[in-house]
């Protein structure tokens, strides 16, 4: 990517590493959830009020926070390197 972006290069891998996760995080917790609420026998889908599939929007919450707490957790890289709070930090600042 280089001779193409030149030194923006490591930015450009970044951000489309970032948005890559930020696309894939709901992506999979949906999934989850419509797994789960399939094996549960309980209402699924979107469609649907919250309070109507609580294991569903319950599945989802839950798959979104620990994607985004597995992104934001500091690396023990970014801590030796540049002291960044968390490894996505670093990887726009590389």
């Amino acid at each position: 990517m280089k001779p193409i972006a030149g030194v923006f290069a490591h930015m450009l891998f970044a951000i489309g590493i970032v948005g890559t996760v930020l696309l894939a995080v709901p992506v999979l917790g949906g999934s989850a959830a419509y797994a789960v609420g399939e094996a549960l026998k309980s209402p699924t889908g979107l469609k649907r009020k919250p309070m109507e599939a609580k294991a569903f929007y319950a599945t989802i919450a839950v798959a979104t926070l620990i994607g985004l707490g597995l992104i934001s957790r500091p690396s023990i890289r970014s801590r030796r390197s540049i002291g960044a709070p968390s490894s996505m930090v670093s990887w726009l600042c590389l």
